[in-house]
């Protein structure tokens, strides 16, 4: 009588159908909500099979999850992921020493289902503790700061309470401002405008109230604008810059339910006096003014930007994102 073997050929399992579910790390992994559970899978690995894990805690659906990152440039790693649920609850997983998933810290002080988080995205993220937002549909944003006890527990405090009123976030992006390590946090919201906050002795300070989309803000990405590698080799077309970015400029991308996709600079800019004082030979005139000040605004509307093969249209109908040097990866 033959015996016969029964083999695993692929594990699988449904994603949420929400638009902040996913989440794409450094080192390939995809962190998904499924139901009550965070799932993990390697998507780009030949000898995959699927679902690696399925971190269960969450006592109702996932709504969000992101990565936390720290490093320097390209060298970025994934040091834990959280994930918001309709629980009221955000989680906190990271890996032990063990090499498994564990749920480090929960975090419960919202009164509804959060819906949205906001990790810091930057060039450098050399930080001892990690900052990040929760936004809910209590119109709360909570603001945090994470630091790692050991290999299994976190501690997290709530260093702030953002009040929305009203309005309730749809979608929260943190970066730094150009040239600083001064957080600046945008949210969208169930309103028209886009709302900037700049950390200021530990709190975070509306700063601007950007006005131009005619419907709710759902998605928003923060980047810095890197000047092309080799512009001699760019044809002039490919180099033209109608918007004067410059190295190190912040870019925030906002989608709106109006259709369009606006992307706004923001950079530092220096006041006349410190241009005197330049010219003058003052040690005083490289000094920046105060960052809340500094804060400069510009949406480049229904425009294109480019540099090192990346161009992004505004207009409603269409969005051609080419990135990948060899011309086989692009998203349209």
């Amino acid at each position: 009588m033959s015996s016969s073997k029964i083999y695993l050929e692929f594990t699988s399992i449904g994603c949420n159908k929400l638009p902040q579910i996913a989440s794409w790390g450094y080192d390939g992994l995809l962190a998904f909500g499924a139901n009550n559970y965070v799932a993990l899978y390697y998507p780009e690995d030949p000898e995959s099979k699927g679902i690696i894990a399925t971190l269960s805690g969450h006592k109702d659906k996932v709504n969000c999850v992101e990565f936390i990152n720290r490093g320097d440039e390209i060298n970025q790693t994934n040091i834990a992921i959280i994930s918001g649920s309709a629980d009221k609850t955000a989680r906190i997983w990271k890996k032990n020493k063990s090499n498994k998933w564990v749920n480090s810290a929960i975090l419960e002080s919202h009164n509804g289902s959060i819906n949205t988080l906001g990790v810091v995205r930057s060039r450098n993220i050399i930080v001892e503790k990690d900052l990040f937002a929760t936004g809910s549909s209590d119109g709360v944003i909570k603001i945090w700061e994470r630091c790692e006890l050991d290999d299994t527990k976190d501690s997290v405090e709530c260093i702030q309470t953002i009040n929305l009123g009203s309005k309730y976030p749809i979608d929260l992006a943190i970066s730094h401002l150009p040239e600083s390590k001064v957080p600046i946090l945008a949210c969208g919201s169930t309103d028209k405008r886009l709302l900037l906050f700049v950390q200021n002795n530990g709190q975070f300070i509306e700063s601007l109230s950007l006005q131009g989309h005619e419907n709710w803000i759902r998605s928003l990405s923060f980047a810095t604008y890197t000047t092309p590698i080799s512009p001699q080799n760019l044809s002039s077309n490919d180099i033209k810059n109608e918007y004067k970015l410059q190295e190190g400029d912040l870019l925030l991308a906002s989608g709106s339910q109006d259709k369009y996709i606006r992307i706004w600079k923001i950079s530092l800019v220096k006041n006349d006096q410190e241009e005197i004082d330049k010219e003058k030979g003052n040690e005083n005139g490289n000094e920046k003014k105060s960052l809340i000040k500094d804060l400069l605004a510009n949406v480049l509307d229904d425009g294109t930007f480019s540099g090192n093969k990346v161009q992004l249209s505004t207009k409603a109908h269409i969005i051609d994102v080419e990135v990948a040097k060899d011309g086989e990866s692009c998203v349209k």
